[in-house]
């Protein structure tokens, strides 16, 4: 794991931590506001690690003002606006580069808790057909596990902390059947094509699967593709 911020004590702290539960992990102190450092982030990472697999925009600001919107000022405002959409933009013109050229990667570009729609697999290469997440946390405070195989999403399953209303595109294909933990069937209904909206209380769950079928909800290992080192991690 490769990450940047503007605090750089606490940037340090964390991936000790990291280090010290078995990880690995290595910080350097950058502000997605400017180029150069975004730039040069992403070249120190591909020179540490020998590619990027997996890059994750994730940096946020709020307004320092606890104003409403007439009376945040535009300074406020588009220092806002240069971290949360600037960064990420800049984030993706220096990882895109590079992951086509080495054949591939993915991107997961967390936006806010206020977003609506929660996605799965949204931006998984073709060339992955399998893969498989867990306790993957969302806006609206979802944990979502999900598989992959074949190239195809066979279950999600998502966990709601705050109870926020759950609108999901799950990616299945075909009639799916929506079941909380214990296998009871959930309330939900059809808003677009493989999109669902589930009424969701906190610590409740919906699992989506195609319908008639059942699956171990486990986290897997899944096959490699092609003979590079997991994550181009050296030996």
């Amino acid at each position: 794991m490769f990450f940047c911020g503007r605090r750089e004590q606490l940037g340090r702290h964390v991936a000790a931590g990291i280090r010290a539960a078995g990880g690995e992990a290595t910080f350097l102190r950058a502000d997605v506001r400017r180029e150069s450092e975004v730039r040069d982030l992403v070249r120190a990472c591909v020179s540490r690690y020998g590619r990027l697999d997996v890059a994750g925009n994730n940096a946020g600001v709020e307004s320092p003002r606890a104003a409403r919107l007439h009376e945040q000022s535009l300074t406020d405002m588009e220092d806002v606006w240069r971290a949360n959409a600037g960064g990420v933009f800049l984030g993706m013109k220096y990882e895109i580069p590079q992951m086509l050229a080495q054949g591939g990667g993915v991107i997961v570009n967390t936006t806010s808790i206020s977003a609506e729609v929660v996605w799965v697999f949204p931006s998984v290469s073709r060339r992955w057909p399998d893969a498989s997440v867990q306790g993957l946390r969302t806006q609206g405070a979802f944990l979502v596990d999900a598989d992959r195989s074949g190239g195809r999403t066979r279950w999600v399953r998502v966990h709601s902390r705050a109870g926020a209303p759950l609108v999901l595109q799950h990616g299945i294909d075909g009639a799916i059947d929506v079941r909380d933990e214990h296998g009871r069937r959930l309330r939900h209904r059809e808003t677009a094509a493989g999109r669902i909206e589930v009424p969701l209380g906190p610590g409740e769950t919906a699992v989506v699967l195609r319908r008639g079928t059942h699956a171990d909800l486990g986290p897997r290992d899944v096959p490699a593709v092609g003979d590079s080192k997991p994550w181009g991690l050296p030996d």
